[in-house]
C-alpha cells in the first residue's frame, strides 16, 4: 500500500537505495502509511497532479522555470516525540537542474517546531535524471515537538519528479526515563583538581606560540584536540583508504606528542577527539563506519592505539569517541551508535582506567539526540552536547545561507532570548538529573558576523555555567568565521590585538579558571 508518512523529524539524512537495501528490509514497525489514491490536500500547487505510473496512482511536480512547488501535509507530532524513525520514499527524475544549495532540488522536507525551535530536515543532492529510486531519512524526533509539517515537491529548480511509496518505521522509541532521578551529588567529572574545565577547541595546524597565547590572553585550563581529516570531511577525499586514514592519524598525532609537554607547562588539559573516524562520511548520508563493519572494528583499533599512546600523558583529561555521529541508515551487520559506543568505551575502560570517556549522541551531538539516548554501562563517562541553537542563527552566511538574523528577536517563526535558551537547554539538564553524569559542551558558536552575537554567547554562556558544565568554545585559531579575535566584518581577515565585543562572555568565564595540578 502507497501511503504518505505523517511525522516530523529534528535531523535526517540521505540514503540512496543501494546503500540501505539491507535497512529498508528490516523487520522493523511501520507507524504510518497514506494512499496516493486519496485526494491531494487542500491548497497544493497547480505544479502537483496525481497521475498514473505504470498502474500506480504517484505524485507528480513539474516547473517549466526555475522556482519553488511542495504540496504540504500536516502532521500530528503526538505519537512522534522522543522517537527515532526513519522516513523513505521512492523518487522519479526527469531534466531537473542541479539547485543554488544542496537542501533545495527536489524535496522530501519534514519541518518542526517547538521549544526547542524549528527545525527542517530533508535528503540533500537529489536533482538531475534518474529512474525509481528510494531516498529517505533517519531521524531523531525532539521531545518538544508542537508542529509538524511534511512538505513534497520542488525547490529552486525546474523539470519533473514523481513520488511514491512514502512510509515511516520505528528505529527506537524515546528512552525511559527513571522513576527516581539520580541526581547531581557526587558526580564524576574526570578531574578533581579545579572546579571546572573552561576552553576552546584548536585548530589542526595548532602550534606552541598558539598555545601560549590561548594561555596568556584567555587563561584557558582545556583545549578540545581534534584529529580531523579536513578534504575528507568536507572535501572529495576517500576516507576509505586506510593506509592514507593511517597517514592521517600519525600525521595529526605527531603534533599531538610534540605539544603536549606545552598543554602540561602551561596547565591545559586535553580532550581527544576522533573529529573523522575510519572511512569519514558520506556527504548527505553518514558515517560510513554505519554501513562497513570492518570500519568499525578499525575504528576500536584505532583507539586501542591512541589510549596506548597517551594514557600517560599528564595533561589528558579524556576521549571523545567520535565528534557528531551521522549515523544514517545503519547496515544489518553493523552496530548503531549507541551500541558501538558502549563496546567501544568498555575496550578503552580495559586499557585505561583512569581517564574519562567522552561520548555525544547520534544526530550531529545535538541535545534533540538525547531524546532517545541512554547512559551506557561503563564507568568514568562524561556526555557531551554540542549547542548552536538556532542553527539558522549561528550558521547564518555559511554553507550559502542568505537568510539574516538578530539575536534576541524572531528567528526562523521563533522568538529566541535567553529564556528561550533556558528551555533549549533544560532538555539537556532534565536528561543529566536523570542519570547523574556530567554534561561538557564540547562545542558551541556564534559566526562572527550575525547580529547580536554578544548577547547570544553571553546568554548561554551564563547558562552553561548556571548548570555547571564544563566547555569548549568553537573554535581558536581555526576558521577565521568563528574567531573571537576577528571582526564582525566577514572581508576582514585581520586578527584583533584582543577579542571583539563576542568575546567578553568568554573572557569573563574563563578569568575564573583554576590552574590544574600538573601545570608545571
Amino acid at each position: 500500500m502507497r501511503s504518505w508518512v505523517m511525522l516530523s523529524a529534528l535531523l535526517g539524512l540521505s540514503f540512496g537505495a543501494n546503500a540501505a537495501d539491507g535497512d529498508l528490509a528490516a523487520d522493523r514497525p511501520v507507524l504510518a502509511e497514506f494512499g496516493f489514491e486519496a485526494p491531494l490536500p487542500a491548497g497544493a500547487p497547480a505544479a502537483a497532479s496525481l497521475v498514473d505510473d505504470n498502474g500506480n496512482q504517484v505524485l507528480r511536480l513539474h516547473l517549466d522555470r526555475t522556482g519553488s512547488a511542495m504540496a504540504a501535509f500536516e502532521l500530528d507530532p503526538a505519537t512522534l516525540a522522543g522517537r527515532t524513525i526513519q522516513l523513505q520514499a521512492r523518487i522519479k527524475a526527469e531534466d531537473v537542474d542541479m539547485p543554488p544549495q544542496s537542501w533545495s532540488g527536489i524535496k522530501v522536507m519534514l519541518h518542526t517546531n517547538g521549544p526547542s525551535g524549528a527545525q527542517w530536515s530533508n535528503p540533500n543532492n537529489v536533482f538531475g535524471t534518474f529512474d525509481w529510486t528510494t531516498y529517505g531519512i533517519r531521524i531523531t524526533v525532539p521531545e518538544d515537538i508542537e508542529v509538524a509539517r511534511l512538505q513534497i515537491g520542488l525547490e529552486a529548480t525546474r523539470g519533473t519528479a514523481w513520488f511514491d511509496d512514502v512510509r515511516l518505521t520505528l528505529v527506537r522509541g524515546p528512552r525511559q526515563r527513571p522513576a527516581e532521578p539520580v541526581g547531581l551529588d557526587n558526580i564524576y567529572r574526570g578531574y578533581t583538581d579545579v572546579d571546572r574545565l573552561r576552553g576552546v577547541m584548536v585548530s589542526t595546524a595548532v602550534t606552541e606560540q598558539d598555545l601560549r597565547d590561548l594561555k596568556a590572553k584567555f587563561n584557558a585550563n582545556l583545549i578540545r584536540w581534534q584529529l580531523h581529516w579536513g578534504s575528507v570531511n568536507y572535501g572529495d577525499d576517500d576516507g576509505r583508504d586506510m593506509e592514507a586514514y593511517d597517514a592521517f592519524i600519525a600525521d595529526q598525532t605527531a603534533n599531538l606528542e610534540r605539544l603536549l609537554p606545552v598543554c602540561e607547562e602551561l596547565g591545559l588539559y586535553v580532550c581527544l577527539d576522533l573529529h573523522t573516524p575510519p572511512g569519514g562520511i558520506q556527504h548527505g548520508v553518514g558515517h560510513y563506519i554505519f554501513q562497513e563493519a570492518h570500519l568499525q572494528d578499525k575504528f576500536i583499533a584505532v583507539w586501542e592505539d591512541l589510549v596506548n599512546r597517551f594514557k600517560d600523558a599528564p595533561a589528558l583529561w579524556g576521549y571523545d569517541l567520535l565528534n557528531e555521529a551521522v549515523e544514517g541508515l545503519v547496515s544489518p551487520d553493523c552496530l548503531d551508535w549507541q551500541e558501538l559506543a558502549e563496546v567501544t568505551a568498555r575496550r578503552v575502560r580495559e586499557l585505561d582506567p583512569d581517564h574519562a570517556i567522552i561520548i555525544e549522541p547520534a544526530s550531529w551531538g545535538g541535545i534533540g539526540g538525547l531524546a532517545d539516548f541512554e547512559p551506557v554501562d561503563v564507568p568514568g563517562v562524561v556526555y557531551s552536547v554540542h549547542i548552536y541553537d538556532p542553527h539558522s542563527y549561528t550558521h547564518q552566511g555559511v554553507s550559502g545561507s542568505t537568510e539574516v538574523w538578530s539575536y534576541p528577536g524572531v528567528i526562523s517563526n521563533t522568538q529566541w532570548d535567553k529564556e528561550r535558551q533556558r528551555q533549549n537547554l533544560q532538555r539537556a539538564r532534565d536528561w543529566q538529573n536523570d542519570y547523574g553524569v556530567q554534561l561538557y559542551i564540547g562545542e558551541f558558536s556564534v559566526i562572527r558576523w550575525a547580529a547580536g552575537g554578544e548577547q547570544y554567547l553571553t546568554d548561554l554562556i551564563e547558562l552553561i555555567e548556571e548548570f555547571g558544565w564544563d566547555w569548549s568554545y568553537h573554535a581558536y585559531r581555526e576558521w577565521t568565521g568563528w574567531s573571537l579575535e576577528h571582526d564582525s566584518n566577514p572581508d576582514n581577515n585581520q586578527r584583533l590585538e584582543g577579542t571583539d565585543p563576542r568575546g567578553a562572555a568568554i573572557l569573563a568565564a574563563m578569568a575564573r579558571n583554576q590552574q590544574p595540578a600538573f601545570a608545571r
